[in-house]
């Protein structure tokens, strides 16, 4: 069985690590139990790859970040984590405005195509 997951918060993402502030009150990195976390990702995703590993995982749709990402399956994985950017009306949006489409055939899912709002 094909499975496709869909939530807020990113279970992947390089996108979040261009910027971030260590230190202050508005720091983005968290220090819980002696580990390091970042909490615009989920933190125990680790959890769910293993509940999903008896299933055929091959995508996993997310958002929170507004910026369009695609990180490909890594390490022996088959699922590949796409972050959707926001949709707005602003044609001076940066990142660009827009949605992934995907094609559904059988139990194959494409690799999407960002359908930007002009």
């Amino acid at each position: 069985m094909t499975v496709v997951t869909v939530g807020h918060i990113p279970l992947r993402s390089g996108a979040l690590a261009l910027s971030y502030a260590t230190e202050g009150l508005a720091r983005e990195l968290f220090g819980v139990g002696g580990r390091t976390s970042y909490p615009h990702v989920v933190g125990n995703a680790g959890a769910l790859v293993d509940i999903l590993k008896p299933y055929r995982w091959t995508l996993a749709l997310q958002g929170h970040t507004h910026v369009a990402e695609k990180l490909p399956a890594d390490g022996g994985t088959r699922t590949r984590y796409h972050t959707a950017p926001a949709v707005t009306r602003l044609p001076q949006a940066n990142p660009p405005s827009g949605f992934f489409m995907y094609e559904v055939e059988g139990g194959e899912v494409d690799d999407g195509e960002l359908v930007r709002l002009e």
